[in-house]
């Protein structure tokens, strides 16, 4: 293209390839990854959106129940044996997590204001299935919540190819919820489920 000036035309300045937006978000995302920082702010992405309720646990009606058999085994912290069979006439909630697990724990502040307020009623087991034992301890000393690790196989009723993955049992030993990805559970609703099934007999 000729000037009409007679003068030869003015070329834009080329770009700088390392400030394009994409190369700042993946130089970030880099950072974020690294530094350990990229789970938690995933996890808090995922907190605000649980916050919209769309997330919640199913409640089975008694037809949908199904027995928790065979036994899911675990141990605490203190190396403590506990079957689900010898929680039998007890409510019991079962959350299977892991620290890389961005949607477990954007989940855990809901799982602990339960446990605050039920915690005397209904018992909890937080599975952890962290191969890093040690790191779990240390994140899950940020809540006032158990810490337990499988003593055998998982049963197939709890399902852990996906995780977060969350099981109520009821009073007779059978699933009266479940959760396969994150739930909100600091919701009315699920309160009044968990009261539910404390009133039911054994």
């Amino acid at each position: 293209m000729t000037s009409t000036s007679g003068t030869e035309p003015v070329t834009p300045p080329r770009r700088r390839w390392w400030l394009s937006e994409w190369f700042v978000t993946l130089a970030v995302i880099g950072v974020l990854y690294a530094t350990g920082l990229l789970v938690h702010v995933q996890a808090t992405l995922q907190w605000v959106v649980l916050q919209t309720g769309l997330f919640r646990p199913d409640v089975l009606d008694e037809v949908q129940r199904v027995e928790t058999t065979p036994a899911l085994v675990v141990a605490d912290t203190a190396g403590t044996i506990v079957s689900t069979d010898s929680l039998r006439g007890e409510v019991v909630f079962i959350n299977a997590w892991a620290t890389w697990c961005p949607p477990c724990i954007a989940e855990m502040p809901s799982i602990e204001a339960i446990h605050r307020d039920y915690g005397d009623r209904v018992h909890f087991i937080l599975l952890n299935l962290d191969e890093d034992v040690e790191q779990a301890r240390r994140f899950i000393r940020r809540y006032d919540l158990p810490m337990h690790r499988p003593a055998g196989r998982i049963p197939p009723w709890l399902d852990v190819s996906l995780i977060p993955s969350t099981v109520v049992i009821a009073r007779d030993g059978k699933t009266a919820a479940v959760s396969e990805g994150m739930a909100q559970y600091d919701s009315r609703g699920f309160r009044q489920s968990l009261d539910a099934l404390l009133d039911e007999a054994p």
